[in-house]
Parts: structure tokens; sequence; C-alpha cells
């Protein structure tokens, strides 16, 4: 979820790549708000998201998913060469863009910040921090040492763990910026709190943003299958079960497709 002017935005990916991908722009997102405070509470936290990460991606099968999926798009986008209603400049930009990210895929193997998970000190810290109020003094004493030591020690430390999944970062954040580019915003209305359209079949639907008044006391629950999206919209509560919210909503919808 994400704020756009006076809108909130939600959003649900459609596949399982495009949902690491968001996964990773959010922990990528906390390990750099950690960053900012200064107290070893701000570390802990800093630390529990990279361990996070390491977890996200520890997967052998990652790059080739980015490989195959990148060269679809490039291959996709090959079509708009020398079309006069296309931006050629944007589109050669992106292009040779799309043509370095396949070259840094290419040029490894194996997974993703390998060093990292072969680093004993993050090992011990991760097992440990996988149990309920784990990773104390008692469970990893040279991480609680470690925890003491001056804040530009720590920060740079961790600055030079993240260096390791720079990779993991450019592309993942170049594949999210192609994709929500790729959706045109449009305006509709669900009457009742309720909402339903249907999706081309032929066409390779990757993300779907719903943005809605920030000024409403609403959120959306997203279902999209393969031939249609459903959205249903609630009020928002902590203390009871969520309530269906029956007014009309005007909304925006974006169908990310490249």
């Amino acid at each position: 979820m994400s704020t756009l002017n006076q809108s909130i935005i939600f959003e649900q990916p459609v596949n399982e790549l495009v949902r690491v991908c968001l996964r990773v722009e959010h922990l990528l997102a906390m390990v750099q708000q950690g960053l900012r405070g200064q107290s070893m509470f701000d570390t802990r936290a800093t630390i529990s998201a990279l361990a996070e990460l390491l977890s996200l991606t520890d997967r052998l099968d990652l790059r080739g998913k980015f490989t195959k999926e990148f060269i679809r798009q490039q291959a996709n986008l090959q079509r708009f060469i020398n079309d006069e209603h296309i931006d050629q400049t944007r589109l050669q930009d992106a292009l040779s863009e799309l043509t370095k990210v396949i070259q840094i895929l290419q040029s490894h193997n194996g997974k993703f910040a390998v060093n990292l998970r072969d680093n004993e000190f993050l090992t011990s810290i991760r097992q440990h921090m996988s149990i309920a109020g784990g990773a104390l003094s008692f469970d990893t004493p040279g991480f609680y040492y470690w925890l003491q030591s001056p804040v530009k020690e720590r920060h740079g430390q961790i600055i030079s763990w993240l260096a390791e999944s720079e990779d993991l970062f450019q592309i993942t954040s170049f594949l999210l910026r192609l994709i929500r580019q790729s959706g045109r915003p449009v305006l509709h209305t669900a009457h009742a709190g309720y909402f339903q359209t249907s999706l081309d079949p032929q066409l390779a639907c990757q993300l779907i943003r719903v943005a809605v008044p920030h000024t409403l006391p609403i959120y959306p629950e997203i279902s999209v299958g393969r031939h249609g999206v459903n959205i249903r919209f609630y009020h928002p509560t902590v203390k009871e079960r969520a309530v269906i919210y029956e007014k009309d909503v005007p909304f925006r919808l974006s169908c990310c497709v490249i």
C-alpha cells in the first residue's frame, strides 16, 4: 500500500514473481527506515528485515524466473520499434535498461546475496530471530555485543551487507516500475461497495492497482481470477469483524499489462 496525492493505492499482484518483488520492495523500505534510527532497537528491526529478505529470496530458480520475464518483456517491446504511435525515445531507453538487467542476471549463477547466506554471524541471528522474542543476549551474545557498538559502525556494516543485494534491488525496482507504468488509471464506481470487471485472457495482467480517496473510511479486498477482478470495500475496524461499505465508492483501477 502506498499514498499518492489524495488517494491510497492498494496493489494486488497477479503472479508469484510480482508478489516477490513487492515483498522485496517493502523489506528494503523497512531496512532504509531502520537505518534512519540510532538505537539498538532500530538496528534490530533493520537486521530482522534483512533476515526476512534473505529468507524470501532463498530460491535457486529466482534468477531464472527474472531472466525469463525480462526476455519476454524485451521481445514484447521490440514489436513497437518504428511504431509512430509510440514514444521511440522512451522505448529505446526501456530496451537499453532491459538489456543491462538481463546481462546482470546472466553474469551470475545461483541465489542472490550468496555471501550473506554463508555469513555465520548472520546465519545465527536469522535462526534465533525465527523464534518469538529470540536473538537476545542469552541466545546470541555476539549479536548483543555488536548492538552496543557505535551507530556509525553498525550502519556501515549494514550498508556493506546491503551492497551484496544491490543487483536484486535494481532488478525488482526496474520490473515494478515497468509494470506500474503500463497501467492507465480508469475511474469507476463500486455500487453499494462492490465492483466486478472482466480481464482479457489474451493479455498477461501482472498487477491490479486500486486508488481510493484518502478521506473515505474504506479499504478494498481484491480478488483476481483468470477472467476477472472482484473488489469489495469494507469499513476499517480493529475491534470487530469488518463490515461491508454499502455506499457507492468512486475509485481508480489500473490493470497493469506488459
